[in-house]
């Protein structure tokens, strides 16, 4: 148990830390991939919130990137 909570702390800290949005995608991505997204719902939907949000990068990060813009969609789309 102790063992599952340190590492549940450190996925929070890597989710809130990264700075590129397309690493966070693909962190969050991850984690509904192995099943451990309802312990990082808060997380994962400040977030996803964030992305959307935050008009000024949008176009950088995933200009001519498809897989970057079906990521955001398909995530975006999961969650409201």
């Amino acid at each position: 148990m102790k063992q599952a909570r340190k590492l549940k702390e450190e996925a929070r800290m890597m989710l809130g830390n990264m700075v590129d949005p397309l690493e966070k995608l693909k962190l969050i991505d991850t984690i509904q991939r192995l099943g451990l997204s309802y312990h990082f719902e808060a997380e994962i939907n400040k977030t996803l919130k964030n992305i959307r949000t935050d008009r000024i990068s949008i176009g950088a990060w995933k200009k001519d990137n498809l897989y970057a813009t079906t990521l955001e969609f398909r995530l975006l789309i999961q969650h409201g």
